[in-house]
């Protein structure tokens, strides 16, 4: 029942559902021993999959954000750009705050509103794929083409060549129990220790 060989998001759910998103054909639940397209979910290409503390899916899509109670769909739009333009990645930072990265943007969500930022990376149009947060709190951001980000001074700052990393591409990225960072990039994959600024990589 998968009809798409092109995968991006996956999640189980609180449930014990399991969710997939595809590049051309929209959104995936496997359920009774197959996967079953959802139908209600009109963008063709799902990026991500974020389950939110109420039980509420959110769908990261080609089209923006939207919210699924894991039946169907129940919000598509909003006056917020974020759920109009393309959603990329999600992630849960230390104080509960929702970071989602599309096209030039980050959004935080801190329970009551979205907060947009805007991002300048080494090109006019840099789209995030990844967000972690390390030991100290600092976010950071992976874009495609657009290197990486710091948050500092309530705004993203590009930092690839202050830290040596030679990539302009990090599209994945997760912090270990002892706080280092790994970036998944298309020169391999970098390690990082924010404490001591030591870099690895390993290609």
């Amino acid at each position: 029942g998968l009809t798409d060989q092109f995968i991006f998001g996956i999640l189980r759910d609180s449930k014990n559902r399991f969710w997939v998103g595809s590049k051309n054909n929209g959104l995936f639940k496997y359920e009774k021993r197959k996967f079953q397209r959802q139908p209600d979910v009109k963008a063709k290409t799902v990026n991500a999959i974020f389950e939110h503390g109420n039980g509420l899916l959110w769908i990261g899509t080609s089209q923006g954000l939207i919210l699924h109670n894991g039946d169907h769909v129940v919000k598509t739009a909003d006056t917020t750009g974020i759920f109009k333009r393309a959603v990329n990645c999600f992630y849960k930072d230390s104080q509960n705050n929702i970071w989602i990265g599309g096209t030039n943007e980050v959004y935080k969500h801190d329970g009551k509103k979205f907060i947009p930022y805007s991002i300048k990376g080494k090109v006019e149009k840099a789209d995030v794929w990844s967000i972690v947060e390390d030991h100290d709190g600092t976010i950071w951001v992976g874009t495609y083409l657009g290197g990486l980000l710091r948050y500092e001074n309530d705004k993203f700052i590009e930092c690839s060549g202050e830290l040596g990393l030679k990539s302009d591409s990090y599209l994945t990225s997760l912090i270990d129990k002892e706080g280092f960072i790994y970036w998944g990039t298309l020169d391999g994959v970098y390690m990082f220790n924010p404490q001591n600024k030591q870099l690895v990589q390993f290609s």
